[in-house]
């Protein structure tokens, strides 16, 4: 390159302009050279050159996508036809039964002596039935007396039962069971030296065992209008009796305290207070 002196600024200027276009295009066309600092920059000839790689290169690279496309195609013909092929048959399983012939016969005496042995653990022997009724009649007598009775497993307390029943007695009395998680209401009937009952027993809810003593009351009271309303007795003034099977200190025939739940019952607000005040409550709310 040669540089030659300018007359006046407008030529150094436009000389100016030509060699920094020159250094451009020069640091433009040898850039590989520059940052990976190796090599000889390009030439004209060298720039032909790779002008010609490129061209090969696209063309390689557009036959290999020819060459790409059409292996996919047959690729995915391939696999259409494998999916085919894959198709698995019906298989069919032999599931006969054999019934063994071999087994055994049972007789009679074998069969008796079998049960015998396992009913055997269940027959108590003198010895325990005695130590049973010693337990009993020790637990009574805790029960019976004034000094134990608060303790004693079997609460012993008055029922205020003057007499027991002839059999002379007839007429149809209405009946609560209250027990455990069943709850029963019976219809009985009595005459001539006989009786029929008719009875239903209804479901104690779990959360009714457990919830306030109004809903526990609440509960046998609506199971008693169902009976009577499912046999037409609404206009029946009949006699109620209260099977209440927990332990309770009976101050008279229609009273009595609940000393204590037992069976899974924890209804809240009963305890201590007459159970007969309680339903007759219960059946007023009901109407």
């Amino acid at each position: 390159m040669e540089i030659v002196a300018a007359a006046d600024s407008d030529e150094r200027g436009l000389m100016l302009l030509r060699l920094w276009n020159y250094l451009r295009n020069f640091v433009l066309e040898n850039w590989a050279f520059f940052v990976g600092g190796g090599g000889a920059p390009k030439t004209d000839s060298d720039t032909s050159t790779d002008q010609q790689l490129i061209d090969s290169s696209s063309q390689d690279q557009q036959k290999e996508k020819v060459e790409q496309t059409n292996s996919e195609e047959e690729e995915q013909v391939n696999r259409i036809s494998v999916s085919d092929s894959c198709v698995p048959e019906p298989i069919i399983i032999d599931t006969s039964l054999t019934t063994a012939t071999d087994m055994p016969a049972i007789t009679e005496e074998e069969i008796s002596k079998k049960i015998h042995e396992l009913c055997e653990v269940l027959v108590l022997n003198d010895e325990t039935l005695h130590e049973v009724c010693a337990s009993l009649n020790k637990e009574l007598d805790r029960g019976l007396s004034k000094e134990t009775n608060a303790e004693a497993t079997i609460k012993c307390f008055p029922t205020y039962v003057q007499e027991l029943p002839n059999g002379e007695e007839c007429g149809r009395f209405l009946a609560l069971d209250l027990g455990g998680t069943n709850f029963r209401v019976l219809l009985i009937t009595l005459g001539n030296h006989a009786f029929s009952m008719d009875s239903k027993i209804y479901a104690v809810p779990h959360d009714v065992m457990i919830g306030p003593g109004t809903g526990l009351f609440d509960h046998i009271a609506e199971c008693l209008a169902s009976f009577i309303g499912e046999r037409s007795m609404e206009d029946e003034l009949l006699p109620l009796g209260f099977t209440f099977s927990f332990p309770c200190a009976q101050e008279g025939l229609t009273k009595a305290r609940l000393a204590c739940w037992t069976k899974g019952f924890k209804c809240a607000g009963v305890e201590g207070n007459d159970v007969v005040a309680l339903l007759q409550d219960a059946i007023g709310r009901r109407g």
